[in-house]
């Protein structure tokens, strides 16, 4: 059924593990632990679970998240297989595993990182076996002397209840009999229901009567303090859903208000739904596409549920903290890109670093290069600029008048020839004299425009650049989503001529016009997580020094505020 299984902490030590395809992990597992740690770092770090099931490298995963112990359970299996077992799998071993720790390190806070002292092989493989006995059992049966006849069985009348005859003559006068002949209701028999209401939390009797007392005059002193300081300029009103839905009365209703606001509440997707939902039309406001803010959301609320809020801590701010951490998750590089170390590295072993810029029509490409051209040549690298945007009338007169006044030299060719020629022999002139980092100018292409996206993968196919990145503009929202996707997507082309370079994509983004946005910095938000690559710089004026780093912390207050 599965080949693996694990149990790994949210600090990253796999608490427990068992492998039960051998042939699949290489014998020592490494495939294995290769896989799962490629699920992390690009499925769970990046919020792209949504529901708690992925596949990386054509192998599935499952989970289930234990918030009690800050630890995750992880199935790994090829193929098809039942997910509701899958889903009882999960929850059964999840729940016997936290009872074995409770068990056996109590209150142990340190537990996590010992080794366990107990054995968890034995207990997985019994759940295992339980449900596919119980899956095989709960199947209906195919054997027809198991099927009852539909004609009836042997020695039973297969005659038809004979249908009673309906009298439709107007009668002057009803009796007893002819009412009961019309009556066909099922409960005639049945006693009258009865309805009945419970009190709302505002149907409250008054403290002066002889049914109030203290309580009620805490609970009413208590609701409007609360009210005070709800999140999302939110009133105690919201608070009446769940006692207008439930029969408790008032003490239950008091006693969920305080878990809501107070803290110490086991999250559902109930109690979470309204303040996902502001968070959400709070994070498209902020030029985040839609369905990428919809994602993350959903993401979040598959990782809340089940998990107790933290003391003196609402549900409102305890999801916009889940929030903000996704956020910062996602704009944070996995790998961090460090142009002038990756140059200074390049050189060492006696090559040129290559640097091609891609992207849309008038987003400010040529400007971003020549931003780039500034802030290497101030760290002293010798920079070569090569024109292969043959396409715009006055792409390469741009370039040349940015090489002129920054003092760098442009490769050149003119328009009309093959731009994959052209940065190719650019790049065979900028080792033999000696260059450090060569930049590579391209044409802009809509991402719709397919002649000119095949051109593009034949420029990165042929000259094979170290370094792709993408500059968009800060201003776009839905439509970044569908240029970066298919930018990728034409650079990701390439594998089917040439298998080596089959993970090819873009590397990392330069946001221009970071500067004209104020608040409205979703943007970068939408591009880190569809192409799960870091922003490395943003364009902050019109002149060279206007290059900057992304300011993470900035951004998360920007969109969450």
């Amino acid at each position: 059924m599965i080949d693996f299984a694990a149990a790994v902490s949210h600090g990253g030590i796999v608490l427990w593990s068992h492998q039960f395809d051998h042939d699949f992990g290489g014998g020592d597992g490494r495939r294995t632990r290769e896989l799962l740690n490629k699920l992390i770092k690009t499925v769970i770090l990046e919020e792209r679970g949504v529901d708690q099931h992925a596949t990386v490298d054509g192998v599935n995963f499952k989970w289930n998240v234990m918030h009690p112990i800050g630890a995750t359970m992880y199935v790994m299996y090829q193929g098809i297989q039942n997910i509701q077992s899958l889903n009882d799998l999960l929850l059964t071993t999840s729940d016997l595993f936290f009872k074995k720790v409770k068990k056996h390190h109590g209150v142990n806070y340190d537990w996590v990182t010992e080794s366990i002292d107990f054995n968890f092989d034995e207990d997985f493989s019994s759940v295992l076996y339980g449900l596919s006995v119980s899956s095989s059992k709960s199947s209906p049966p195919t054997d027809a002397a198991t099927q009852p006849n539909r004609h009836g069985t042997k020695g039973e009348s297969t005659k038809k209840h004979e249908k009673t005859k309906r009298t439709w003559n107007i009668k002057d006068t009803v009796s007893k009999q002819d009412m009961d002949e019309l009556d066909f209701s099922t409960d005639k028999d049945k006693e009258p229901r009865t309805d009945v209401t419970t009190r709302g939390v505002d149907d409250v009797p008054d403290e002066n009567s002889s049914g109030g007392n203290k309580l009620l005059r805490f609970y009413r002193s208590a609701k409007g303090k609360i009210a005070s300081i709800l999140p999302f300029g939110g009133d105690a009103s919201r608070s009446k859903d769940a006692a207008d839905k439930g029969t408790s009365g008032l003490l239950d209703s008091f006693s969920n208000l305080v878990l809501k606001y107070a803290g110490n509440m086991v999250l559902d997707e109930a109690a979470i739904a309204d303040p996902l939902k502001e968070l959400r039309m709070r994070l498209n406001s902020k030029n985040v596409a839609s369905d990428i803010s919809t994602m993350i959301c959903d993401s979040v609320s598959a990782g809340l549920v089940g998990m107790k809020t933290e003391a003196l801590t609402s549900v409102a701010a305890t999801v916009r903290q889940a929030v903000e951490d996704s956020v910062r998750r996602i704009l944070t590089p996995k790998e961090p890109i460090n142009l002038i170390q990756n140059i200074t590295e390049a050189n060492a072993k006696g090559d040129i670093y290559s640097v091609l810029f891609l992207g849309v029509n008038g987003v400010g490409k040529s400007t971003s290069l020549a931003k780039v051209a500034y802030l290497l040549k101030c760290n002293g690298f010798k920079v070569l600029l090569i024109a292969c945007d043959t396409f715009r009338s006055g792409a390469v007169e741009q370039l040349k008048i940015h090489s002129e006044k920054l003092g760098v030299e442009l490769f050149e060719r003119g328009y009309g020839r093959d731009p994959a020629a052209i940065c190719n022999e650019g790049m065979k002139y900028g080792r033999a004299n000696d260059f450090n980092v060569v930049l590579v100018d391209t044409a802009g292409r809509m991402q719709d425009n397919e002649p000119l996206m095949a051109a593009l993968s034949k420029l990165v196919q042929v000259n094979n650049p170290d370094l792709l990145l993408f500059v968009g503009e800060a201003l776009v929202g839905n439509d970044a989503v569908d240029q970066l996707r298919k930018f990728n997507n034409a650079i990701q082309r390439i594998s089917e001529s040439n298998p080596d370079m089959a993970h090819r994509k873009i590397d990392g983004i330069i946001l221009t016009k970071f500067d004209t946005v104020d608040d409205k910095v979703g943007a970068a938000l939408s591009m880190c997580y569809i192409t799960g690559q870091p922003i490395v710089f943003v364009g902050t004026g019109q002149t060279y020094i206007n290059l900057s780093k992304l300011e993470i912390k900035d951004v998360v207050a920007a969109l969450t505020k």
